[in-house]
């Protein structure tokens, strides 16, 4: 058993360390008083048992993908180099 705490506390440390740079995960720990950890480790769950149980797994299937595609676009229009341009706006 001192084995399994000893394993968890190391991934609990890495991703705490991690998650320590994301903004969204900071509030949520001083709002809800949850660690950040817990709440990735919860909303993480609740995303793939929905895709796998297929409640709404069209919806987040599309908003990943979709999503993602409009932020690289975006990042590719921004940025000052044209290679990126063409990969993401032909897409």
């Amino acid at each position: 058993m001192e084995q399994a705490r000893q394993i968890h506390d190391r991934y609990y440390e890495i991703a705490d360390k991690h998650l320590s740079n994301v903004g969204l995960a900071n509030t949520f720990q001083a709002k809800t008083g949850v660690p950040k950890v817990y709440g990735a480790l919860g909303a993480s769950a609740l995303v793939v048992s929905m895709v796998f149980f297929n409640i709404a797994a069209p919806l987040l299937v599309n908003l990943a993908g979709f999503g993602y595609a409009t932020y690289a676009t975006m990042n590719a229009i921004e940025s000052p180099g044209k290679e990126d341009d063409a990969q993401w706006l032909t897409y």
